[in-house]
């Protein structure tokens, strides 16, 4: 069961940091790369040059680092950064993926029909409606368990109405 969830995450992430050291990389992890659709991006990291001598930095792709003395980690920061379409400014804000302005935008809106409500009937119930909306919206960036999925668990694990 770990294994068959572990591959259905893989087939929905957006970003994989694929992790090595010297010993290379495990077959079975090789194979169930080779599957992911190809939007999904794959960062190859080689962790412990320490141990080898080899230099910090992306080198063919690879970002060689060592966790242990932290060289090459500010190469994986760059890296990321680059992979994710982010870009870095002198105020410290960043660039974000079109579909991440797409959910924030329409959880904005969510919010402001939420309010518009309220004070339009004094009623909670569709303000209740917009604040859920607005929340899954947001659930969609951060992976965030759905209100349907939490209720699901709820009356799952607990005996309700004794």
């Amino acid at each position: 069961e770990g294994v068959a969830r572990a591959r259905r995450e893989l087939q929905s992430a957006d970003l994989i940091w694929h992790l090595v050291d010297e010993r290379g990389a495990d077959p079975f992890v090789l194979k169930a790369l080779s599957t992911l659709p190809a939007a999904v991006t794959v960062i190859n990291i080689r962790n412990k040059i320490d141990a080898c001598g080899d230099p910090p930095g992306v080198h063919q792709g690879v970002v060689q680092l060592s966790a242990l003395t932290g060289a090459g980690l500010d190469a994986l920061q760059q890296h990321l950064i680059m992979c994710l379409g982010l870009q870095e400014t002198s105020t410290n804000e960043f660039s974000a993926r079109q579909r991440h302005i797409d959910s924030l935008q329409v959880a904005l809106m969510q919010l402001n029909e939420g309010e518009q409500s309220l004070s339009a009937t004094g009623s909670g119930e569709l303000l209740a409606e917009h604040l859920k909306m607005a929340a899954d919206e947001l659930g969609r960036l951060t992976g965030v368990v759905t209100s349907d999925q939490l209720l699901g668990r709820i009356f799952a694990d607990f005996c309700i109405g004794k």
